[in-house]
């Protein structure tokens, strides 16, 4: 069984006795035409999102016009309980105006974190599906002519800046990862066969880019997920540092769940041997400390431990934190 049916049965169950959903969003729900017991019914998805942050993150989206991630109403979340948007959203909103809470979450990370500075807006601790002001990679819009936050171009699960004790300014460019697993396709070429690398090239091509591109059989080897999600990562990551000279260094982190194993193989065996696929993608780059990877488990077992959180009861039946 994989680990998305695994979590669709999971949470099939959880959905029928946890105290954190009304008695209408424990029905079934239609998903994609069809109906499902992982699915909430669409009238109540905003039951999706934990109750403590559920009215502060649809405003929060809806100002910032972010797009949910197939939504199943208008200026609301998908009804998918798998949903790894909705993941992040869950177990990360609850620090958005919360830096010292922040801090000590992301401490076993990041030790020398002296604080964490706002992001978007004061008071602002975490930015979600961020773009940044720039389009940094030069990417053509996919839907109409504006860039969105959330789909048809590059963006970022989460964003937060933190200040060292060193007083160096790094970025987190975060990636939430929960059911995800992908096949050994290439995907350089579009639907539409239009060539993805056109659109990257330039960015390959110059010396100070993070991926050392001489280590590679092919630039075809990039084209495979997650590989081609954590390149244009690095990539954003490089960028943004050469336009706002303030940040001193950036960071690519990848949360995921330890019950995933799935996700931890490589797509192709072009990619270079190593135990994970983001060991394989860190022994391309040059300088390695670019790409973190860590579980959600290991992540917030040791906060817990250290910290009485109120959300704690929901995160760890929902998620089995």
């Amino acid at each position: 069984m994989t680990f998305l049916a695994s979590e669709k049965n999971r949470l099939s169950e959880w959905k029928l006795y946890t105290k954190f959903l009304s008695k209408g969003a424990k029905k079934a729900g239609f998903y994609k035409g069809k109906l499902y017991s992982w699915a909430l019914p669409i009238e109540f998805a905003s039951e999706n999102l934990q109750p403590s942050i559920r009215d502060n993150a649809i405003a929060y989206f809806k100002r910032n016009h972010i797009i949910w991630h197939l939504a199943a109403q208008m200026d609301g979340p998908t009804n998918h309980l798998c949903s790894s948007q909705v993941m992040a959203v869950n177990c990360l909103f609850p620090f958005m105006y919360e830096p010292d809470d922040l801090k000590i979450f992301l401490s076993p990370i990041f030790p020398d974190i002296h604080r964490i500075l706002p992001i978007e807006a004061a008071n602002q601790y975490i930015s979600f599906e961020f773009i940044g002001p720039k389009n940094y990679l030069g990417e053509d819009p996919k839907i109409g002519s504006y860039r969105h936050r959330g789909l048809g171009n590059t963006s970022i699960d989460f964003a937060i800046l933190i200040k060292t004790t060193q007083s160096r300014i790094r970025m987190v460019l975060g990636e939430f990862k929960f059911v995800e697993s992908y096949s050994r396709s290439n995907i350089r070429f579009r639907p539409d066969r239009t060539d993805r690398l056109q659109t990257y090239n330039r960015f390959l091509n110059d010396p100070n880019c993070p991926i050392d591109i001489s280590k590679l059989h092919n630039l075809d080897d990039l084209f495979y997920e997650p590989v081609y999600q954590a390149a244009r990562h690095l990539l954003m990551g490089r960028e943004i540092q050469k336009y706002h000279p303030e940040i001193d260094e950036f960071v690519n982190l990848h949360l995921r769940s330890s019950r995933n194993r799935a996700i931890l193989k490589r797509p192709t065996r072009e990619l270079p041997e190593a135990d994970t696929v983001y060991d394989s993608i860190r022994l391309l780059l040059r300088n390695p400390s670019h790409l973190i990877d860590v579980t959600h488990e290991d992540l917030f077992q040791e906060y817990f431990t250290n910290k009485d959180r109120k959300d704690y009861a929901y995160l760890s039946s929902r998620y089995k934190l």
